[in-house]
């Protein structure tokens, strides 16, 4: 921080905002829109016809005579969350390479527009998805776990996180912020293999040549970097996020529906 503010100023603090929006804002809405999609996928296929356990994937709409045969709540929070945040973060690569290397010291764009022009002619298409595999590595188990942490926090508050409780608001927050800790932590290396990758892709040019470099350079602990600052904000956006979306559903839920 003390680096960014003695180079950048105070406003430097905010550099890349403007990316950050264009790729959070949509970004948040294909994920949860997503989710949604995969978790309904998933609830229908987990039910098969009594009797006929390898008749394969069938709803369960309409039909008495099922048993249940399939994934459990916490297999479908898992690979939902995986899945869904994996789409959104190829969707909106392109725009989180160049928000990374914009923010970066390493390079001096002068503007957004200028970062785009000059990662397009440099590197062309695959520029823009540079480091998507480590992203994906990242993202996919860090959406997974939160996803399941999350439902298992809320599950431990009980009636406390009832749609029609006083406190169905905190309990979505604290549970966020839980959830966006246990997460991080776990999925922090991912993190500074991505970051590597896209901010200085002449030293890391791969994902296994970065893990090698990180490991000989720096030992384990070089996984560990930017964990403080990454835990700073994903738990309070986290929170923020979860609560929102817990109450926008809410209130567009049917009425006879809590």
């Amino acid at each position: 921080m003390n680096s960014v503010i003695q180079s950048d100023g105070v406003a430097g603090l905010w550099r890349g905002t403007i990316p950050t929006i264009f790729r959070n804002v949509p970004g948040s809405a294909v994920y949860f829109w997503s989710l949604n999609e995969i978790r309904q996928a998933l609830m229908i296929v987990r039910w098969v016809p009594s009797g006929n356990e390898k008749a394969g994937l069938t709803s369960y709409h309409g039909n008495s005579d099922l048993k249940f045969k399939g994934l459990s709540p916490d297999s479908i929070n898992l690979i939902a969350g995986a899945s869904a945040r994996t789409f959104a973060g190829f969707v909106l690569m392109p725009i989180s390479v160049i928000k990374t290397r914009f923010e970066s010291n390493h390079y001096q764009y002068s503007s957004i527009f200028a970062a785009s022009s000059a990662i397009w002619k440099k590197e062309g298409v695959y520029g823009l998805f540079r480091g998507f595999s480590a992203t994906a590595l990242r993202d996919s188990p860090y959406a997974g776990l939160y996803l399941l942490f999350y439902e298992r926090s809320r599950a431990f508050f009980g009636p406390w996180a009832h749609p029609q409780s006083p406190y169905h608001a905190l309990t979505t927050a604290i549970s966020g912020g839980v959830s966006g800790v246990l997460a991080s932590v776990l999925t922090n290396p991912f993190d500074v293999v991505k970051t590597r990758m896209q901010v200085n892709p002449e030293k890391y040019p791969g994902f296994w040549k970065t893990v090698g470099k990180v490991l000989k350079d720096e030992g384990f602990a070089g996984f560990a970097g930017g964990l403080g600052p990454r835990l700073a904000r994903k738990v309070i956006a986290a929170a923020i996020t979860w609560t929102i979306y817990e109450e926008v559903m809410l209130l567009f839920a049917p009425k006879n529906q809590s």
